[in-house]
């Protein structure tokens, strides 16, 4: 799990956002998990997040539990992760993702919502990764990974 400083300036969540990024786009999902844990607080989904879920919603543009095979068929590809080192308009993707610390339902120690679009085969996607920012003590925050899904 990374930990910011709670004043961390948006530059700095963000790197922290593309070390997550990279880590997908090398399929390393148990890392990405890892550097950003989900939601055990609040979850609400009928399933924790695991890497083999987290796999299977991103090669499925955000559709849980079909196989490969099921996706290929139905979609006619598999998506994948692809790197900010990659991408020509990373700029863009990064300066489009929305910091929100304006949330009236937040709750105990969440301080911000972020949404982010994914890049997925080579352009920036709608499959949005949600997550919070919460304070671990009094001068340190951490991400969390709310979900993932199509926007």
């Amino acid at each position: 799990m990374k930990i910011l400083p709670v004043h961390a300036r948006e530059d700095e969540i963000k790197v922290v956002l593309v070390e997550w990024t990279e880590l997908m786009a090398q399929e390393r999902y148990k890392e990405a998990l890892e550097l950003i844990p989900y939601d055990t607080l609040h979850y609400y989904e009928d399933n924790e997040w695991t890497p083999e879920l987290l796999e299977s919603v991103v090669y499925g543009y955000g559709l849980a539990g079909c196989t490969r095979e099921e996706i290929l068929k139905d979609f006619g590809c598999l998506y994948k992760v692809t790197s900010l080192k990659d991408m020509p308009d990373k700029d863009k993707i990064l300066d489009s993702i929305d910091i929100n610390y304006d949330c009236k339902w937040f709750q105990g120690n969440d301080i911000a919502e972020i949404w982010y679009d994914v890049p997925l085969n080579g352009v920036q996607s709608d499959l949005t990764g949600r997550f919070l920012l919460r304070k671990t003590d009094d001068r340190h925050m951490t991400l969390i990974f709310e979900d993932l899904h199509v926007m």
